[in-house]
């Protein structure tokens, strides 16, 4: 089972009517990035820093620019080519404890891979897509947000460039 299928698994036995309400909204939250997207996308094979959307877990902050300081999940649209493709994601992240950020990577849904994001510098992370094409939704989970109170070291993630290529 995938990484964030056991944790909605679980969170969704703790609490079902919360999480019914919470994935409702999700996906009407991914409906009105798609949607908008579609009036003004013309053929964008990438996300830019600037362009992530998204909430913290608990809905009380807001990701700007790609930057993710709480659990929570940020949204891109990419127009994919049919077929197997290359997604390529800049990401980085800043420790604590000793422990670096988790990210979840799905498209439409679909997880296509998970990791730890183990440096402070900006690297690109690929994952195998396979799809019929068109304009997709890329959603970046966080999952370990964590603070170390003997240090003040904060674990954070911060998702840069996301694009696609046509894998030959």
């Amino acid at each position: 089972m995938k990484q964030k299928k056991v944790i909605d698994y679980y969170r969704q036995k703790e609490n079902p009517d919360d999480f019914q309400k919470e994935r409702s909204a999700r996906l009407k939250y991914i409906k009105e990035i798609k949607e908008a997207a579609t009036h003004k996308l013309s053929g964008a094979n990438y996300i830019l820093h600037e362009e992530w959307q998204g909430k913290s877990e608990n809905k009380k902050g807001t990701y700007e620019n790609g930057d993710m300081f709480w659990n929570g999940t940020i949204h891109g649209a990419l127009n994919i080519p049919k077929g197997s493709s290359i997604l390529k994601i800049q990401a980085k992240g800043s420790s604590a404890g000793d422990v670096y950020p988790y990210m979840v990577v799905e498209l439409e849904e679909e997880e296509m891979g998970s990791l730890f994001v183990d440096r402070p510098e900006w690297k690109e992370y690929e994952f195998k897509v396979n799809t019929n094409g068109g304009l997709k939704i890329l959603s970046v989970t966080f999952l370990n947000d964590g603070l170390n109170s003997d240090t003040g070291k904060d674990r954070n993630l911060y998702i840069g460039k996301a694009e696609v290529v046509k894998n030959e």
